[in-house]
């Protein structure tokens, strides 16, 4: 029975002092930029994987993003012929661990470095694809 009372207690306690938080202000700008971060890493994430995704080349459920990039890598060189490409998807997966673990938004030369090799990657591909 006490344990349970503890629980209860210490979850109703933690409920009611975001809600005063909010209540007061404080709490809002917080949620904004957990926001904010979770959507960058959604977006620029998430369109890595899509673009991988429509060339075959899909996440395994428990594969690491780093796991994951090893094996974009190797895809994509097989796909294009162009070994420069293998070192690419790790921009993206190391810019992902920075915002989803460091919980930091990417500086712009950081976000400069995805947006370029996220480029660089869909324009090989579909280079290849108009080859095909």
């Amino acid at each position: 029975g006490g344990v349970l009372l503890a629980a209860a207690v210490f979850w109703f306690g933690r409920w009611g002092w975001r809600l005063a938080r909010r209540w007061l202000g404080q709490g809002a700008e917080s949620d904004v930029r957990r926001a904010g971060r979770r959507g960058a890493t959604v977006d620029f994430y998430r369109r890595f994987e899509a673009m991988l995704a429509r060339r075959g080349v899909a996440r395994a459920a428990g594969q690491t993003q780093r796991e994951f990039a090893a094996v974009a890598g190797d895809r994509l060189v097989a796909l294009t012929g162009e070994p420069r490409l293998a070192a690419l998807p790790a921009v993206v997966a190391e810019a992902f661990y920075c915002v989803r673990f460091g919980r930091t938004p990417l500086d712009s030369r950081q976000a400069d470095a995805v947006e370029h090799a996220m480029r660089e990657m869909n324009a090989r591909l579909a280079g290849k694809r108009e080859n095909s």
